[in-house]
């Protein structure tokens, strides 16, 4: 991975969103080392594949991200919050998925 110049004595805050970081074909970890000093939060996003061979969203830990790399990477951090999204629960009930979601990351630690 090239690493973008980012300015030392500019005070940029970043929010990093690994989702889109693994859709655009990177690796979330050394982004998430490059601007962790930056980012008050990180956005958490999961998913799988279908039988379509095309990506879906899913819970936090039950997709592909390689969760126990990217959280021991945000851990050497000073991050403080997560956010958690699932774009599309594909007719299951949002709370339903929220709630997973919640237990899934808890038990990602």
């Amino acid at each position: 991975m090239s690493s973008p110049h980012i300015p030392v004595k500019i005070p940029i805050l970043m929010e990093l969103d690994n989702h889109w970081i693994v859709a655009g074909d990177g690796d979330p970890v050394p982004w998430i080392h490059l601007c962790g000093d930056r980012m008050p939060l990180l956005h958490l996003k999961d998913f799988s594949v279908n039988g379509e061979f095309r990506p879906n969203f899913a819970a936090i830990g039950e997709g592909n991200m390689n969760w126990s790399a990217i959280l021991q990477a945000a851990e050497q951090h000073p991050i403080d919050y997560y956010f958690i999204e699932q774009d599309n629960c594909y007719g299951e009930d949002e709370f339903a998925c929220l709630e997973r979601n919640y237990l899934n990351r808890q038990g990602l630690n």
